[in-house]
């Protein structure tokens, strides 16, 4: 028996989604917790060399990285990572 998935299916183009400023960083918002049964946010950040994301946590929420192009440092915990193009 088939199972109906459009209403969780989901494509967007490459520039689509809701862009909004969050702290200096383009954010193109791909999913929303609405669009995903509570169960994740998606986001595209496009960051500059030299632009940073203050340091920050959050005690409810896991947060992953996939570094698209360039190189990214992280800081985890007390961890200094350099990671490039293809990293998660």
């Amino acid at each position: 028996m088939a199972t109906d998935t459009t209403a969780r299916s989901r494509l967007l183009a490459p520039e689509s989604g809701l862009h909004l400023d969050m702290l200096g960083t383009l954010a193109s918002f791909k999913a929303f917790t609405k669009d995903t049964n509570g169960a994740y946010c998606l986001f595209e950040g496009r960051i500059m060399p030299g632009e940073a994301m203050p340091l920050h946590y959050h005690p409810d929420d896991d947060e992953c990285f996939y570094v698209l192009e360039g190189r990214f440092s992280f800081q985890l915990g007390n961890e200094a990572l350099d990671v490039a193009a293809g990293s998660f």
